[in-house]
């Protein structure tokens, strides 16, 4: 995955908004699905807004108790 964020970091291409949920820390022990992500290419202004507001409470009805969480990050800003 950083190999991923950093080639969309050197396109060139604005804009790109990167979201991240996590259900569970990483397992150390077997393989096991933590959480999910999604990239973004020129969101609608109020995705991130909207995408953080709604994250706690996901994390409260989804995850574990140590739950991670979600996290929104401008892999590339928007131009402008």
């Amino acid at each position: 995955m950083h190999r991923f964020r950093s080639d969309l970091q050197a396109s060139g291409i604005a804009g790109v908004l990167d979201i991240t949920f996590e259900i569970r820390p990483p397992a150390t022990q077997e393989p096991r699905l933590t959480g999910s992500g999604v990239v973004v290419v020129n969101p609608p202004y109020t995705l991130r807004t909207e995408m953080e507001a709604i994250m706690p409470a996901l994390a409260s009805l989804l995850g574990t108790a140590d739950c991670p969480g979600g996290r929104t990050e401008w892999l590339v800003p928007e131009a402008g």
